[in-house]
């Protein structure tokens, strides 16, 4: 029975009745987190995280975020923006909403080492007083003089190489790599410690942190001295 037109509104404004029909759901756009570099100086230090969402519009909205880490063994993040240094090393941040993702990192630089006041591993033959000190974090010193063309920077050279720890600890086992000398990344202490040879010749370096930590390697991200050997092939 349908009820009369009258009567039907007010039973509806009676019982308080509202409509049915959902909001919009907001849609973002875009994610921003700030700040978008943190630098730790110290293990579990912490710090706060904003992640700004915004619409087509441009406008601010609210929706939830969730938070991510790229690496949480160096760097932790919680469900609301907190991050925390676990030691050493960085991690990317990301902060995701509605699908749409924001980035940033977080890190903390390695611990300096002074080869000068450290002892090295017999098997190493490192006598630091012997070596020539080319900048505060590495020495050199020539194990056979060669005789080919000099590397100087930005020279492509090809080189094998071993490493290891101060205490005799293979970092990498050993392999040949192609690089320009002088050159940043992964291997920037070979391309460092490449300079001034002729091919053919083989030297000894030990490389201090920072710059050991361009190996990227778990043993020497956190800060060590490493001991290399290096034999220019080209």
């Amino acid at each position: 029975m349908k009820l009369p037109y009258r009567l039907c509104a007010l039973v509806l404004a009676s019982s308080g009745c509202r409509s049915t029909s959902a909001p919009p759901v907001p849609v973002a756009a875009s994610v921003v987190i700030s700040p978008e570099v943190t630098q730790f100086t110290d293990a579990v230090d912490t710090a706060t995280l904003r992640a700004t969402v915004r619409n087509e519009a441009g406008d601010e909205i609210h929706v939830p975020v969730t938070w991510g880490s790229s690496d949480p063994l160096a760097v932790s993040i919680s469900n609301s923006g907190v991050v925390r240094s676990m030691g050493c090393g960085g991690a990317g941040i990301t902060a995701t909403a509605g699908g749409v993702t924001g980035m940033a990192s977080a890190w903390m630089p390695p611990r300096p080492t002074y080869p000068a006041s450290e002892s090295f591993a017999p098997s190493l033959g490192v006598d630091i007083a012997t070596m020539t000190e080319l900048s505060a974090d590495l020495f050199v010193q020539e194990l056979t003089v060669g005789t080919g063309a000099l590397v100087v920077k930005g020279r492509q050279a090809t080189t094998r190489w071993k490493v290891w720890m101060r205490d005799g600890t293979p970092v990498g086992g050993e392999g040949v790599a192609t690089f320009q000398a002088a050159s940043d990344g992964v291997i920037g202490v070979l391309g460092q410690g490449v300079i001034g040879m002729r091919v053919g010749g083989r030297r000894r370096i030990v490389a201090a942190s920072p710059l050991s930590s361009t190996l990227f390697s778990p043993l020497t991200r956190c800060g060590a001295t490493i001991v290399a050997e290096l034999e220019l092939i080209s």
